[in-house]
């Protein structure tokens, strides 16, 4: 009985130590935030005809650096916070369920019912209106550059050619992320969430040790993406081109060199191991009493390791790695520091970061976790966090439609960052009013999708014949539903499904 231990302890709902999710929709929001930064950066730089001009802003500007390298670790929070909920939704009922085949396709079924609408409409629009449309226009040469030529977002040769692959989630498989290449990262996610279930079930879920299998399996998962960084920094020979011409004009060395580091780690779900597992671990760490016991004690030692790889992971984004020619005195420019930086910094330090934070807030910790908790848990945040996956599919249309009305050869400059912002700001309000309408022309058929997850979930909860507490796997999945990244449930609609079941 050991085994299902889990399953029917009590998980207290008050005071310190207890398990606590409202936070997680804050860090979504700025999370979101910080990818919508990035892109817009990353659109005005992919069209920009003075590349001179832009590589010399790179090098002089922090906050340049910034606005386009946040996005690195704003994903890994995403990822994080990914392999967390899903462990949240399958570990309890994998355990206590007497059918783990009917918990994975129920898990299947909620999955596609939140995803496939939502992408599916996306790419209608994009194949339907926006493809056909668009037409190069030499009155904005930066804007077709931007988005529509070779490597771009909507290229449209990738997208002739190998639209097929986001059909079927393949497209992160492209050293481009072929069309519509952004959604690379919602690919990602599809395999993890199509694999992760399938192997609870080989790590036999019933069988005592279960956790502890799960908790190796995540370990291993993180050895993995290390060694596979460390070959692709090795192979890839870049430090000899750093800063790098990113955004053109590309020679064929460097064209290799992105080509390795893209599919070893950037897109493939093996490049996003270590911050999946890590999520993983902090789910497995705060549905355990003795584990949260010890986040307790060690909470000041858990803020400093936060801390210590909070600042080159977020340090590192104000470094300039873009410019154009190879500089042998650039701080990348080191074979050595090239491999760590892409093998530890970004491959361990950015998600660990994002972990040591969820194991803190979700614990409700005291002290500036606390502080920290109450801030992340804004309605403000919570508003942009339900919509975050509308959101991550409409901004780059957004963003086209709004440079098409404001070209940024009319408004930015390196040299003002106001300017910048004010655009930011405009995108943003624009993408979340997108993103409302977009969720409210499909809440019908994510409706008719709940109701059915509901009748499941009261068949689920009565076989279990589990008491009613607050670890049942129900309001674990529930609460899970309501952080997670693809979950159209706020907390507000959790408290009242829990009282209309009450």
């Amino acid at each position: 009985m050991a085994h299902g231990i889990y399953a029917v302890r009590r998980m207290p709902t008050d005071g310190v130590g207890t398990l606590d999710l409202k936070p997680l929709a804050g860090i979504r929001g700025l999370a979101c935030m910080g990818v919508l930064m990035g892109h817009v950066i990353y659109f005005v730089a992919q069209g920009a005809q003075e590349k001179a001009l832009l590589y010399g802003g790179f090098k002089q500007k922090l906050w340049l650096n910034w606005a386009l390298h946040a996005a690195e670790p704003s994903m890994d929070f995403f990822m994080v916070l990914t392999g967390f909920l899903a462990a949240l939704s399958l570990l309890s009922p994998m355990e206590s369920m007497p059918d783990v085949w009917s918990t994975t396709r129920r898990y299947y079924k909620k999955r596609a019912l939140r995803i496939l609408p939502a992408y599916y409409s996306t790419l209608a629009i994009i194949h339907g209106v926006l493809l056909p449309s668009a037409h190069q226009d030499s009155k904005f040469p930066e804007i077709w550059a931007g988005f529509f030529g070779p490597k771009a977002t909507f290229d449209r040769k990738a997208c002739s050619s190998l639209g097929w692959m986001n059909l079927v989630f393949l497209n992160n498989q492209h050293q481009n992320g072929g069309c519509f290449n952004i959604s690379w990262s919602l690919a990602v996610q599809v395999h993890f969430y199509t694999l992760y279930p399938l192997g609870l079930i080989l790590l036999r879920p019933k069988a005592p040790g279960f956790r502890k299998r799960v908790a190796l399996a995540a370990g291993c998962g993180i050895a993995l993406q290390t060694v596979l960084r460390f070959v692709a920094a090795q192979r890839s020979g870049l430090w000899e081109l750093a800063p790098v011409a990113f955004f053109g004009p590309a020679t064929p060395a460097l064209e290799r060199a992105l080509s390795i580091l893209a599919v070893w780690t950037y897109l493939g779900i093996t490049s996003r191991l270590a911050a999946l597992g890590m999520g993983v671990l902090v789910a497995l760490a705060v549905t355990d009493e003795s584990m949260r016991a010890r986040i307790g004690r060690w909470r000041a030692r858990v803020l400093i390791v936060m801390v210590l790889a909070a600042i080159p992971a977020f340090g590192g984004c104000f470094q300039y790695k873009v410019g154009a020619v190879p500089d042998p005195q650039h701080p990348l420019a080191d074979r050595a520091a090239f491999t760590f930086a892409i093998t530890v910094i970004v491959g361990v330090l950015s998600p660990l970061t994002a972990a040591c934070l969820l194991a803190l807030l979700c614990t409700r910790q005291p002290g500036p976790a606390r502080l920290l908790s109450r801030l992340l848990s804004s309605r403000m945040l919570a508003a942009l966090a339900d919509v975050s996956y509308d959101i991550y599919l409409l901004h780059p249309l957004v963003i086209y439609g709004v440079f098409l009305a404001a070209p940024p050869s009319l408004w930015f400059s390196p040299e003002h960052p106001l300017a910048f912002g004010l655009m930011l700001c405009l995108v943003l309000c624009i993408t979340f009013a997108a993103a409302t309408i977009h969720g409210g022309l499909l809440s019908t058929l994510v409706g008719i999708a709940r109701s059915s997850a509901g009748k499941q979930s009261a068949s689920y909860s009565e076989n279990a014949k589990i008491e009613e507490n607050t670890t049942s796997p129900e309001l674990i999945e529930m609460r899970a539903r309501a952080a997670d990244m693809h979950s159209p449930m706020s907390p507000a609609a959790v408290v009242s499904d829990l009282k209309l079941k009450s």
